[in-house]
């Protein structure tokens, strides 16, 4: 018996287990490029519907033009995207779902402040209409502007004229309480003219 021999002798079964499972693992990740098929789905040759993440990935990866390449070679292209799908070997995430990527990297950008998102594509190029367009923004943004101005110094004033009345009710109580009618009644009247006396 050596020392490695009474070593696993005195392991618990828990800790033999934890160790087996340890190498198990230790395995799987050498044999990680054959636990990866289909990670991101699997496609066929069939399948067109990943068209665009092809013409993407032969642009950026193969540095060719779609356009300019005969049906054949067409095709063995898309057998070596398809491989490198199925095998989820691309150089990026980008190229298993072009949509998800932009989609996730837009809410990145929109989480770390840089906020604004680009202005849209234009799709319409009638310059008279666009310039009304951007007039008609403009009237509109200034308007709440100038609503908001009004807003504001409504308050203020409002707030001015709320602490003036309270301090007239107090001086009118106290004008009360001295016996001071004819003073309190004026006070009565400023507070609210529409009452009679």
């Amino acid at each position: 018996m050596d020392a490695t021999d009474t070593m696993n002798s005195a392991l618990s079964p828990w800790e033999e287990k934890r160790k087996r499972d340890k190498k198990k693992r230790k395995d799987e990740k050498k044999n990680a490029a054959t636990g990866s098929w289909g990670t991101y789905g699997i496609i066929r040759e069939t399948d067109m519907n990943k068209r665009p993440e092809f013409t993407a990935w032969l642009a950026e990866v193969k540095h060719v033009n779609l356009e300019s390449l005969p049906n054949w070679e067409e095709k063995q292209l898309f057998k070596d995207f398809m491989e490198d799908h199925n095998t989820a070997t691309f150089p990026s995430k980008k190229y298993y779902n072009l949509d998800a990527y932009y989609q996730r990297k837009m809410e990145k950008q929109i989480k770390k402040g840089h906020g604004k998102v680009v202005e849209a594509e234009r799709t319409m190029f009638d310059d008279e209409e666009q310039r009304r367009l951007e007039l008609r923004r403009e009237r509109e943004r200034q308007k709440e502007e100038q609503v908001e101005a009004l807003k504001r110094s409504m308050q203020g004033g409002m707030a001015q004229a709320m602490k003036e009345q309270a301090q007239l009710r107090e001086e009118m109580a106290y004008l009360y309480k001295i016996g001071k009618m004819e003073a309190a009644a004026a006070i009565q009247r400023r507070l609210d003219p529409d009452v009679a006396m």
